[in-house]
């Protein structure tokens, strides 16, 4: 590839991030939220530049870029694994609720609130199950919002809670 391509891409990747940042703002304005998922995921593929030749948001390379569990790592076949957002998108919706609450939905603020939250990891199948089980799949431990805990504000609160290990992919 060209380097005049490359900077084509990023440049496009840019301008396609603050469409999707754009898209969630308007979406929380009206206080709409089932749309989420898509701008927010594709608002992600945009910032870390994961796009397919075309130029279109590329979901499916999410895996080559955030975390993975140990027991995940070597697992190929899709049915043995979950993509899931390390912090759960009900917790990062929340966060954005706070921000209209707040009456602060800037594209600054939505911005810098997906960038600290928005991961994502790999894990198997059974350590899906096991988060399940502990009611995590969509919540955060008690511990991540309690200040004086060691799991305080910690993005990775639910993978210590149920004892996953897990590592970055880079």
């Amino acid at each position: 590839m060209k380097k005049t391509e490359v900077l084509e891409i990023n440049k496009n990747c840019e301008k396609y991030a603050l469409i999707e940042l754009k898209h969630i703002q308007l979406e929380l304005s009206e206080n709409r939220y089932h749309h989420l998922r898509h701008f927010v995921d594709q608002y992600y593929c945009y910032r870390e530049r994961l796009v397919t030749r075309s130029g279109r948001a590329n979901t499916d390379a999410v895996l080559c870029t955030g975390f993975v569990s140990d027991k995940a790592k070597n697992l190929t076949v899709r049915n043995e694994y979950v993509k899931e957002h390390v912090v759960p998108l009900t917790v990062i919706e929340a966060k954005l609720r706070q921000l209209v609450e707040r009456q602060q939905v800037s594209i600054k603020n939505i911005r810098a609130t997906l960038d600290k939250h928005l991961i994502f990891a790999k894990i198997s199948k059974d350590e899906d199950k096991k988060l399940r089980g502990l009611g995590l799949n969509h919540s955060m431990p008690e511990g991540y919002y309690k200040e004086s805990d060691e799991l305080f504000d910690d993005l990775f609160a639910r993978y210590k809670h149920a004892k996953i290990s897990i590592r970055s992919v880079r």
